[in-house]
């Protein structure tokens, strides 16, 4: 088959609102560029299209005819041009610049539509700057699961609503993957399984062998398979590593750029491979390259990273070819300069794969598993690492004595867990503990990777146990200013307005944040930039702003992201909270299914917050059973760690489904949770749950004469108390719905519902008109709140009426 049909053989998927919007933005733009790789289903869509609206007056501009076309086609006013494949259509560059210059001298009359799996073109972009241009990607050529569902069910495949889920998870519903899906689950007993999808993926990989990869030049298809181990290329990589000049270099650039489908812009002079491209290379290596030529491969590419100092990347190498004691080095390397959980769990594999041997000869090593342990929730794990480390100090003097300090040092900061003063001294009275400090060498590390400072992965609520903060006996100052280091002032204005919040103390907590705001902006401290910013939307809540808190996040949000995978779960989980206090369904349905973490796998302490936003939803749901497997999770976390805060919060929860669920034990969950807060004169803590929490303590506090009368109590039930009336939806259980509230006629047409009758069917069968059952629905929507037939049908199976 020629190279010229490659994209013909692509398969498209109706996808109607792609199909609705181009007729719409062919009435706003001149030029509708479809910018997507190989396998989107460009062609056969721009073809389709052309046949199903007759309305139009097409061009199709043909292989082989399209400049002839161009040159002899008058303009007309409404006449649309075709393009499926730029560089396929118009392959030279002479002809391309005829059409740039037909489409700049248009009067807004003619009209062109291109398909390209290139990047766009720098002759379009004036065109995008005018307002002329709009483009389609993978988002818009992308569709839905009911799309994919219907796809398959006209091929006599019935796929149900998991597997088209995972369907999607797996091929993003890529429509070549689709096709290629086909005979698999056709011939599949058990529908979409990992066979299937193995023998798709092989599928799809011989289709791009055979007529895409080969329609490259045999020397460019060998660079490309020498180079598919890198996760992102730059020029000087590929001439370092394919025996290129710069000049052959950069035209090996370009010939993929013009192909499209193969390499990614990831910014000025870099590049990535597409995922499908990239996978298919790594199965090439696997295939065509013998172990000589990987091994000396391996060894270049580690050469050439460490050059550039860059560890990460030379590890990588040194694992594949397993240099144990190369991956050492490595690792000490890393392991002293900055510091996060993400890069522990990052580095997990390799540090596991080192034999034991080599754990004496690197204290940093030894380190990492000791947070790595932490991070899994093996609390043993980890104090048996720390102890190791504690037998060498002892054993050893001098500089090893000093490197053995820095490990300690680093595992105190790194580690999640509660902090108190005492820990601080014990790790800065270490050997040279002073010296380390004042050296700043690990300063940088004490980054918060939560939203907050007070209760984030490092707990500072023990600091308030003995007199708060503010006062004499506070230890805060002269325990964390040597250890923070020249950003301090910005994290104790922070910690400040954090504990202000706690107190209620919501004016003095603004002026605070404000400060740190304006410390941390001269700073160039954009992590405290955003907190100071989360902080405030908090703030924005206890006021009643919640819509203005969210928008103020959302902002914050769209920023440049930032590395720290973590850090920017645990700032979209926040947002959750506010999704909940104005009860905003779809949103918190969307992150339940997109973005939540999987509490049915290990826990991971980083992703703690996530937990308990997740919990809270389960309890927003009713669904307890599920809330109280996290719980119980989180609890375990919290005292193993001493997360004080925590510990508040998952007791409370705890107290809220034993009392709807009208268990005793609900009183004594509460009260440990009280005593806790107590100790450190906490409020919000409680009163962020309004009135979930505020109902089992009215009650509570009526059976308790002393309670009635104690300051602290009475402050609690007066911030819950405000925030309630604020957010009166939040949390709020949901009033049991009884089959006996339907009279007998609904009765009937409720079970027939359930069944998925039809209006006409169930008049058939109960002998009664199609009006009468049209009213007896309308009384049905009512009663169960819902707002058409398919949410009626959902809550007779949520509220379990049949």
């Amino acid at each position: 088959m020629a190279a010229g049909t490659t994209y013909k053989k692509e398969v498209h998927i109706d996808n109607r609102e792609l199909d609705e919007r181009l007729c719409n933005d062919l009435m706003r733009y001149d030029l509708i560029l479809l910018q997507a790789p190989i396998g989107w289903g460009k062609h056969t869509f721009l073809m389709g299209f052309a046949e199903h609206h007759p309305e139009f007056s097409i061009q199709m501009l043909e292989e082989g005819h399209a400049a002839e076309q161009l040159q002899s086609l008058p303009e007309e006013d409404g006449q649309i041009f075709i393009i499926t494949d730029l560089n396929e259509i118009l392959p030279e560059e002479s002809d391309r610049e005829h059409l740039w210059k037909r489409i700049g001298k248009s009067s807004h009359g003619e009209k062109y539509v291109i398909a390209s799996s290139a990047p766009i073109a720098e002759e379009l972009l004036p065109f995008r700057v005018a307002g002329r241009l709009i483009t389609y990607g993978i988002r818009e050529m992308k569709p839905n699961r009911e799309e994919v569902r219907r796809y398959f069910e006209k091929k006599g495949i019935y796929l149900s609503e998991e597997d088209a889920f995972r369907i999607e998870k797996d091929f993003r519903n890529m429509p070549l993957c689709l096709y290629m899906l086909e005979n698999p689950l056709s011939s599949s007993k058990k529908g979409y399984c990992r066979v299937v999808k193995e023998q798709c993926l092989e599928d799809v990989y011989s289709w791009i062998d055979l007529y895409f990869f080969r329609t490259l030049l045999v020397e460019d298809q060998n660079i490309l398979v020498r180079l598919s181990f890198f996760e992102e290329l730059t020029e000087e990589l590929i001439w370092s590593l394919a025996d290129l000049s710069v000049k052959e270099s950069k035209a090996f650039i370009q010939r993929l750029l013009k192909k499209g489908s193969i390499l990614i812009p990831t910014g000025v002079g870099r590049w990535e491979f597409s995922i499908l491209f990239g996978k298919f290379l790594k199965r090439c290596v696997q295939k065509y390259m013998d172990q000589e030529m990987l091994t000396d491969l391996y060894r270049r590419s580690m050469e050439y990273y460490e050059q550039k100092n860059d560890c990460f990347s030379a590890l990588r190498f040194a694992d594949l070819l397993n240099d144990w004691e190369h991956m050492v080095v490595l690792l000490g390397n890393i392991f002293r300069g900055k510091l996060s959980c993400e890069v522990f769990l990052k580095l997990e594999d390799a540090c596991l794969r080192i034999p034991e041997l080599y754990l004496k000869s690197c204290p940093e090593l030894l380190m990492a598993r000791s947070v790595q342990e932490a991070i899994r929730g093996n609390v043993e794990e980890s104090r048996l690492y720390e102890q190791q480390l504690y037998r060498m100090l002892e054993q050893t003097s001098g500089k090893e004595q000093i490197r053995i300090s820095q490990a300690l040092f680093c595992l105190e900061q790194v580690r999640p867990g509660g902090v108190t003063a005492e820990k601080l001294r014990q790790v800065m009275s270490l050997p040279g503990g002073m010296e380390i400090l004042g050296r700043g060498e690990y300063q940088g590390n004490f980054l918060p990777e939560q939203i907050s400072i007070l209760h984030g992965n490092k707990d500072f609520c023990h600091f308030l146990e003995k007199g708060g903060a503010f006062s004499e006996k506070d230890v805060f100052p002269q325990n964390m200013g040597p250890v923070v280091g020249p950003g301090y002032y910005v994290l104790e204005r922070f910690f400040r307005a954090e504990v202000c919040y706690e107190y209620n103390r919501l004016e003095e907590s603004g002026n605070l944040l404000s400060e740190a705001f304006y410390e941390a902006r001269k700073q160039q401290n954009s992590r405290f930039q955003k907190l100071c910013s989360l902080k405030m939307a908090d703030l924005m809540i206890a006021r009643n702003q919640a819509q203005g808190a969210d928008a103020f996040v959302l902002y914050r949000l769209e920023e440049e992201a930032e590395e720290d995978e973590f850090w920017n779960t645990s700032f979209d989980a926040h947002r959750i909270q506010y999704h909940l206090l104005k009860n905003n369904k779809e949103q918190i349905l969307t992150w339940m299914k997109n973005k939540a973490p999987d509490d049915s796998g290990r826990f991971q302490s980083p992703m703690y917050y996530s937990y308990l936003m997740k919990t809270k939803i389960y309890i927003w749901q009713e669904s307890y059973m599920a809330a109280r497997l996290l719980l119980r999770s989180l609890l375990e976390f919290a005292v193993n760690y001493q997360m004080y805060y925590l510990e508040i919060q998952v007791r409370m929860l705890e107290a809220i489904i034993d009392y709807r669920e009208e268990q005793s034990c609900w009183q004594e969950k509460l009260t440990e949770a009280l005593d806790l807060g107590r100790k450190t004169r906490f409020i919000r803590v409680f009163a962020d749950e309004g009135e979930a929490v505020y109902e089992p303590l009215s009650v509570l506090t009526e059976r308790r004469d002393e309670w009635k009368k104690d300051p602290y109590i009475r402050e609690v039930m007066s911030a819950c108390r405000a925030q309630m009336l604020i957010y009166p939806g939040y949390l709020r259980q949901r009033e049991t719905m009884r089959l006996d509230q339907f009279t007998s006629y609904e009765k009937d047409v409720l079970h027939l519902l359930a069944l998925g009758e039809k209006n006409a069917e169930i008049a058939a069968q109960l002998c009664v008109s199609e009006n009468t059952v049209k009213y007896h629905l309308k009384n049905i929507y009512q009663k169960l709140g819902a707002k058409n037939r398919s949410q009626a049908v959902n809550m007779i199976k949520e509220y379990r009426l049949l």
